[in-house]
């Protein structure tokens, strides 16, 4: 199975409440957040001696798969396929290496809002080139992100 079949098929297994406003992203926020957590109490107990690495193995893929359903979600509510997401990620962290920030440093902002008249720059701190908006709703088109990394472009 390949990433956009995966998304496809855990959207029919979503019973949050499906609205146009932030509900709909709180929830995958939300439930993101709660499954990280499980992921990092299941690796605390292998510490603690209460599981066997074999039985974390378990437990944390489970958890993880919980993650990804979703991370898989929140995506397509941001208006983005996974291998999109996928793309763009792999794309920003392949900048971040050859700036020498692949440590975690962020070398870029990628603002999902709908306010254009907004300063980001300012407000992180970075040079204009570095804030990339994206509408929400609108897909991201990867090679228009490239573009934008290689410095050729400036909005979307």
């Amino acid at each position: 199975m390949d990433m956009d079949e995966y998304q496809q098929r855990a959207r029919e297994t979503a019973v949050y409440p499906l609205t146009s406003d932030l509900r709909s992203i709180n929830y995958c926020v939300l439930g993101l957040g709660g499954e990280t957590g499980e992921v990092l109490n299941a690796w605390k107990k292998t510490h603690r001696g209460d599981y066997n690495f074999r039985a974390a193995r378990g437990k944390l893929l489970e958890e993880a798969g919980d993650a990804l359903w979703y991370i898989a979600n929140l995506a397509h509510e941001l208006g983005l396929t996974l291998s999109e997401l996928a793309e763009i990620n792999l794309i920003k962290l392949k900048q971040r290496q050859a700036d020498g920030n692949i440590k975690g440093e962020h070398s870029s902002v990628i603002i999902l809002e709908e306010k254009e008249d907004m300063d980001y720059s300012a407000l992180y701190d970075l040079p204009e080139r570095e804030v990339r908006r994206f509408p929400l709703g609108e897909p991201v088109d990867p090679k228009e992100w490239q573009k934008w990394v290689d410095g050729d472009s400036k909005s979307p």
